[in-house]
């Protein structure tokens, strides 16, 4: 099973959060790295659509930062 800091590693080769302006939220906001990833589901705009299979899909997820 993939663990989040897994995950976060596997990012990390692939674009660097070191490269990331100063103002740029990167890696794990929120959550334990030692949780399990069961799915992940990608979005660059918050709408309804995506906030709808995120319920139907029981995802977790990052809050909105505004």
């Amino acid at each position: 099973m993939l663990k989040i800091s897994d995950l976060l590693k596997q990012l990390n080769g692939i674009a660097p959060f070191s490269d990331s302006e100063k103002w740029d939220n990167t890696g794990l906001l929120v959550g334990n790295e030692e949780d399990t990833v069961t799915g992940i589901i990608t979005a660059l705009d918050c709408s309804a659509d995506t906030v709808d299979e995120a319920v139907m899909k029981n995802a977790s997820y990052y809050p909105i930062i505004l």
